[in-house]
């Protein structure tokens, strides 16, 4: 889990904005989470780099990402055009403090401090991939494979936590227990426009599932 937590100064009198922003505490939390694979029993993780690209930002960019979220709730919450309220919000407010995280949820429930080791740009601007390091030792661990062993209509399994899986209707512990989708693969040589190849697959993934492996199966 990447997130970054921008607080907020409001100078206007405005007793309605005032209040709506003291129910959030003067503050905006961005972010976004997804899946991953443990690849040493020291604790290095693969998965996508969007998925950690807030640790990447740099101030000014959170907080304007942070300033279009916290805009948007307040243009749903007042039923205001979301124009007007940027306009107005833009004139009266701006971030006092950043502070960021970034988290590694292990099956198990456990939360560890995680570290970017290695940072490959999220699609259309890299690879697409991060290695991350948490600080533990005797993972179980996922072997990576050749992907030039790839070929098209390979069977294949796709493992994470869809985001689309959440609901008021499943227990807690429920988000801890990953997915799986079965599928083949679609193309075995496509590139991006930058250059870098990537396998195309039909199995479903939807959000949360970034960074989670694709497992060949035998």
């Amino acid at each position: 889990m990447d997130y970054a937590i921008v607080k907020w100064d409001f100078v206007d009198d405005n007793p309605a904005v005032s209040n709506y922003l003291q129910q959030m505490n003067n503050q905006t939390i961005i972010g976004g989470s997804g899946s991953g694979a443990i690849i040493s029993s020291n604790g290095y993780i693969v998965t996508n780099a969007h998925v950690v690209e807030f640790s990447k930002m740099d101030d000014e960019q959170i907080a304007y990402a942070a300033f279009k979220q916290m805009v948007q709730g307040i243009a749903d919450y007042f039923q205001v055009d979301v124009n007007a309220a940027y306009d107005y919000m833009i004139d009266y407010t701006q971030y006092v403090d950043i502070k960021r995280g970034l988290k590694v949820i292990l099956p198990g429930g456990d939360v560890l401090d995680g570290e970017i080791k290695s940072y490959g740009a999220p699609i259309n601007e890299g690879k697409d991939v991060a290695v991350l390091k948490i600080e533990r030792k005797n993972f179980p661990t996922l072997k990576l494979g050749n992907s030039d062993d790839v070929q098209n209509q390979d069977n294949i399994w796709v493992i994470g936590y869809p985001a689309a899986a959440d609901s008021d209707l499943l227990s807690p512990d429920s988000s801890l227990v990953s997915s799986m989708n079965t599928g083949h693969i679609s193309a075995a040589s496509k590139k991006t426009e930058q250059g870098s190849p990537v396998i195309q697959i039909d199995a479903a993934a939807t959000h949360g599932n970034s960074g989670g492996p694709v497992i060949k199966a035998l």
